[in-house]
């Protein structure tokens, strides 16, 4: 391919090039992701009027500004935005393509790298791990529980080999596959009002406090019920706390909130919180598993062959 192109357009390619300094452009990244020179140059370990200075060297070699600056911090411009929205993709292939050409041991004598998402992924790992027989994982496997954002990007830097996470959207340059859902439960304290209802509607939680745990998956599971409730025009009040998921059910049971878990998640053994299904059959928390389309270890086409078994769903979804 590097052959065939012709000399005008890497002459073209070149002559850009050298209008970018990849450190400027870092410069002008970090500005950008916190809005202020300042903020940057802290995330960067370096001066702000470094920074500036570099942001506003970027911006005369490549002829527009990319930030409009004011006595209340920076913004994009319209041609900074479009700017570094092209950018950001091509410096991902590049680093993409560092990992993946750079010689790499014996894929096999390292661990598989699964990510999860706590109690939301974990009953729907079991059910996987289950259809595979032990020849089917030729290495040990090695889990990592954390957010859906933090696995996701994990797997383009080829940290991860699959990930397991709530939700439907697909992500760029990955592949994914929706492999089973669940209902989704209330948890209320003993003597609430909703309790009168064999079923809970999303419209009753309206003014309701939904608590959810900042650990073991709940701040994904607290973004599929935003997205649904802001759906239906409702305005949810949140309280994402530093507890565990047992901790969460005695704020629930002392009267502070609701919260909503998937029904695998059910603690069965409490007595002191009462368990409600939500009346929404097509509104299920969907689990999808995640891949690099280039990760060729054979152990993972095992994998996605049991989750191919596993997967029996509608297109239906509410998404993240």
């Amino acid at each position: 391919m590097i052959g065939s192109w012709d000399k005008d357009t890497r002459d073209q390619i070149l002559a850009n090039l050298l209008r970018l300094d990849l450190n400027q452009l870092r410069y002008a990244l970090e500005t950008a992701h916190w809005s202020s020179f300042r903020r940057a140059a802290t995330a960067l370990g370096t001066t702000s009027s470094c920074v500036s200075r570099g942001v506003r060297a970027l911006e005369g070699r490549i002829g527009f500004d990319l930030f409009e600056r004011s006595s209340r911090g920076v913004c994009l411009t319209a041609q900074g935005k479009r700017f570094l929205n092209q950018v950001m993709p091509a410096l991902a292939q590049i680093d993409f393509s560092i990992r993946s050409v750079r010689p790499q041991p014996n894929c096999l004598e390292r661990a598989l790298r699964i990510g999860t998402c706590g109690c939301l992924t974990r009953s729907v790992l079991d059910r996987l791990l289950d259809r595979l027989a032990p020849s089917d994982l030729a290495s040990k496997f090695i889990l990592n529980d954390g957010h859906r954002a933090f696995h996701l990007e994990a797997i383009r830097r080829l940290e991860l080999d699959l990930a397991l996470v709530p939700g439907t959207r697909a992500a760029p340059n990955m592949s994914h596959r929706v492999i089973e859902a669940e209902p989704l439960v209330v948890a209320l304290p003993l003597g609430h009002d909703l309790l009168a209802h064999q079923e809970i509607q999303w419209s009753a939680l309206s003014g309701q406090v939904l608590l959810f745990s900042m650990f073991d998956g709940g701040t994904d599971l607290a973004q599929i019920c935003a997205n649904v409730l802001g759906a239906q025009g409702i305005v949810p009040q949140f309280d994402v706390l530093p507890v565990l998921p047992d901790s969460l059910f005695h704020l629930v049971a002392a009267g502070r909130g609701a919260s909503i878990l998937p029904l695998s998640a059910y603690p069965a053994a409490r007595h002191d919180v009462a368990f409600k299904p939500i009346a929404a059959p097509d509104q299920l928390m969907f689990v999808s598993l995640f891949w690099c389309p280039h990760n060729t270890r054979p152990d993972i086409e095992h994998v996605l062959e049991a989750a191919r078994e596993l997967s029996s769903l509608s297109n239906r979804g509410i998404g993240l």
